[in-house]
């Protein structure tokens, strides 16, 4: 693989203090700049973090709107543990109004971890040119024949 592949930024980031939680920024809402979040994590975890309620973790709530009003959907599916056994994990998006992004553990950190990641994917779609070492030229002027005396 080529260095530039080899030193790729990862989008996600684990959230502080609970490192079996990831979060990645999932876009920008250009209209007001919100951000919006997924968490991937067990729902204990989630909890513990406090990214989710436990009701708001039963199987059968999809969508539902937070206590600002913003759309927040959980995705559910089993994931097999180190115990060998399958147990639910989740995906939770959730939007965070710019000056809100203070109650969103990780939020900060993915964010910044998805501009890196941008900024390379941006250099490897369109790499620079390398500079070309300067060449001396060296030109021989033929055509003057002066007569030696």
């Amino acid at each position: 693989m080529s260095a530039v592949v080899d030193d790729r930024p990862r989008a996600d980031v684990a959230v502080p203090r609970f490192p079996d939680i990831t979060v990645v920024r999932a876009g920008i809402r250009e209209a007001d700049k919100a951000v919006a979040l997924r968490y991937y994590g067990w729902p204990a975890d989630l909890i513990a973090a406090g990214i989710m309620s436990a009701d708001r973790l039963e199987p059968d709530r999809k969508h539902h709107r937070d206590a600002r009003g913003e759309l927040v959907t959980v995705t559910r599916y089993w994931r097999q543990k180190d115990d060998g056994q399958p147990h639910r994990y989740c995906q939770v998006m959730r939007v965070a109004q710019a000056a809100a992004l203070g109650e969103f553990p990780g939020a900060r950190e993915a964010i910044e971890a998805c501009e890196r990641y941008e900024v390379w994917l941006e250099a490897v779609r369109n790499p620079r040119p390398e500079p070309r070492p300067a060449l001396l030229r060296l030109v021989i002027d033929n055509t003057r024949s002066e007569a030696r005396s």
